[in-house]
């Protein structure tokens, strides 16, 4: 997007140097201090919106280890090669 800003001249000479200095051009200096400041007024947990259930106490599948990520899948192997020995389809 594109805009218009009016800054004093000590301002501009100041952001010109500054951009300089920096090896970037007077907009993405202005457009880079903008975002830091917006990010960094921007409400504590803004981007925290989203909660994970939790059930307290109760395991859905006691045989399910979590501490150990593929469980889930190597009990659905077994599953299915079970399944498959017994003729089962």
């Amino acid at each position: 997007m594109r805009t218009t800003i009016s800054l004093d001249d000590h301002l501009a000479q100041a952001v010109r140097r500054e951009a300089r200095a920096r090896s970037v051009s007077m907009s993405a200096f202005i457009a880079g201090v903008l975002a830091d400041t917006v990010q960094r007024n921007a409400p504590a947990g803004a981007a925290a919106t989203f909660k994970f259930p939790t059930i307290s106490g109760v395991r859905v599948r006691p045989d399910i280890d979590l501490d150990q990520p593929r469980a889930l899948e190597v009990l659905d192997d077994e599953k299915e090669f079970l399944k498959s020995s017994n003729g089962s389809a």
